[in-house]
């Protein structure tokens, strides 16, 4: 999320993938608290650290935190809008969000590369209360 939020949005991206494509080598899909690997290479993989939690709250709500930084979702309840500055990485050329809560509003939400851009819909709920806001500090209201 800082990497996002700082601009360095391929590197966020990257992260994100490598920690995606971390988790099938895990029985079901499972992060582990802790896993370390060699060098990347044809016949490496990640391996859990002997006596790690799996799986663990912090490793399955990574996925969460990895969704919110790619869309850029920063949602505002209080005033009834949800921002959202999306980028989606080129491994990932379509993502739809369903049922996305936000107080009493419900949102189906989905997501598309056009070209280097990142383009959405708001499918399901109000799309007067969704809006595209920067994520990044120098234009955010999140400072």
């Amino acid at each position: 999320m800082g990497f996002r939020r700082y601009g360095f949005y391929e590197e966020a991206a990257r992260i994100a993938r490598d920690v995606s494509g971390a988790a099938g080598y895990f029985i079901l899909h499972q992060m582990p608290e802790l896993y370390s690997g060699l060098q990347r290479g044809p016949t490496s993989f990640p391996v859990q650290y002997l006596g790690a939690n799996v799986p663990q709250a912090w490793a399955a709500g990574s996925v969460f935190a990895m969704i919110q930084m790619i869309v850029g979702f920063q949602p505002d309840a209080p005033a009834g809008k949800l921002y959202l500055d999306p980028a989606l990485p080129d491994w990932l050329p379509e993502l739809t969000i369903r049922d996305l809560r936000m107080d009493a509003a419900v949102f189906d939400i989905r997501f598309w590369r056009d070209g280097a851009a990142t383009r959405f819909e708001v499918l399901k709920g109000d799309p007067l209360m969704v809006k595209q806001q920067s994520v990044a500090t120098t234009t955010s209201r999140w400072v």
